[in-house]
């Protein structure tokens, strides 16, 4: 992936969990997205996560997946 193309990639993705979660992601989590979908990539047998994140958008009946990838990149904190 060239560079123009993962920046777009990272956009898209960042945009998809701002528009689900109302969370902003910066340019510079790009990185960790992609290590934190890894699995899930993986588990579909996709070349790539920019692969999965086309499914995500394309494929009707993604909504369970959806909230697979909020919970794999949002941090959850709980405090006492």
């Amino acid at each position: 992936i060239g560079l123009a193309d993962r920046s777009d990639y990272g956009d898209r993705f960042r945009h998809l969990i701002r528009s689900i979660t109302g969370i902003s992601l910066p340019a510079s989590k790009v990185r960790m997205i992609d290590q934190r979908l890894r699995r899930r990539v993986v588990a579909f047998h996709l070349p790539s996560t920019e692969d999965y994140l086309q499914m995500l958008l394309e494929q009707p009946g993604m909504e369970l997946e959806l909230r697979e990838v909020i919970d794999l990149i949002t941090t959850n904190t709980t405090s006492f």
